[in-house]
């Protein structure tokens, strides 16, 4: 995870996105995604490990320790989506259909 989330924000958000966006997705993904879910390889995380990262940062997610709003958590959550619906177009997923 730690390594696609890299390279789509220097990859992607550098060149897609206004420069306040991409340092916030920097920070989104620095301090609040790969803490938890770096290490994990992208094709084994499931949507169960969304939802506890979720929760996680609800419970104890800013940095040096405290709660997230839900606020925050949702731009989390907007800047997973938009990372993955990439890795899907890149062949790092499979695209999952919606029922």
């Amino acid at each position: 995870m730690a390594e696609f989330l890299d390279r789509w924000e220097k990859d992607w958000a550098a060149n897609n996105v206004s420069p306040k966006t991409r340092e916030r997705f920097a920070q989104l993904i620095t301090h609040q995604v790969q803490p938890h879910l770096g290490n994990m390889l992208i094709q084994k995380l499931r949507a169960v490990h969304l939802s506890e990262l979720y929760g996680r940062l609800l419970s104890n997610g800013r940095v040096g320790g405290g709660a997230l709003s839900a606020k925050t958590v949702g731009h989390v959550h907007r800047c997973l989506r938009r990372a993955f619906g990439h890795a899907a177009q890149w062949g790092l997923l499979r695209k999952i259909r919606q029922r």
